[in-house]
């Protein structure tokens, strides 16, 4: 019996030390996770581009792309060849980090917003505190700049059989869905960008991404033709 529980309990805290590693891992590593702990948990690169943005000056004539990496990654302004667009995407980004620099951006009152935002997320919370802060990010948009046109985007899936992401399609859906319905209750525009990204699984297609979670360019050509007709002249 003492034997048995002996296996047991050395079966356990190996499993344990996998999941450790593998957190340790999709957080970028030891010297990545000290770093952010000495920095309340932001990386040097997000607070780099952060403190770029911030003093940028956005106004009424500007159309603004925020969200995480993937809407970094895009070259909006040459995508459609309008000088007015600006963006506001970082890498690494989640719903907290939108709301701490909204400020910035809806000072201005631009034109347009374009939002998608909550992939990152998913690695730390559930999808109700996801939403919670999704809400207030829609609550402050439509509060202190009301005449933006606020274009929400769904978040897109991901590909674990390209790449392990952490992350769970169903999660994912779960959390489109409850977008969604705060785009329906607050009369907002919802571009369900999921659906013409997944493949018959469920999953993003792989034509569309290296990694599992990011896109190539065939990725944001679709992105641009799916929005193309949303973004003013």
């Amino acid at each position: 019996m003492k034997n048995i529980l002996l296996i047991a309990s050395i079966t356990l805290n190996l499993l344990l030390l996998l999941v450790l590693a593998y957190a340790v891992q999709r957080l970028g590593g030891p010297n990545a996770i000290l770093s952010r702990i000495r920095n309340g948990g932001i990386s040097e690169a997000y607070q780099h581009r952060t403190q770029i943005l911030e003093n940028l000056t956005i106004d009424s004539s500007n159309i603004v792309f925020l969200g995480n990496s993937l809407t970094e990654y895009g070259e909006w302004r040459e995508f459609f060849n309008n000088r007015n667009i600006r963006n506001r995407g970082i890498g690494g980004e989640f719903t907290d980090g939108i709301l701490r620099r909204l400020d910035p951006v809806i000072t201005g009152k631009p034109r347009q917003i374009f939002l998608m935002i909550g992939i990152n997320d998913l690695i730390l919370h559930r999808p109700p505190h996801i939403l919670a802060n999704y809400q207030a990010i829609v609550e402050r948009i439509k509060l202190e700049s009301p005449d933006t046109e606020l274009i929400v985007q769904s978040i897109l899936p991901v590909n674990n059989d390209v790449k392990n992401t952490g992350l769970a399609n169903t999660d994912v859906l779960t959390l489109n869905k409850g977008i969604q319905k705060i785009t329906t209750d607050f009369k907002l525009k919802y571009v369900d960008l999921h659906q013409k990204f997944k493949d018959a699984a469920g999953n993003l297609d792989a034509t569309y991404t290296l990694d599992g979670i990011h896109l190539n360019r065939a990725g944001y050509e679709l992105w641009v033709k799916e929005i193309d007709h949303l973004v003013q002249r």
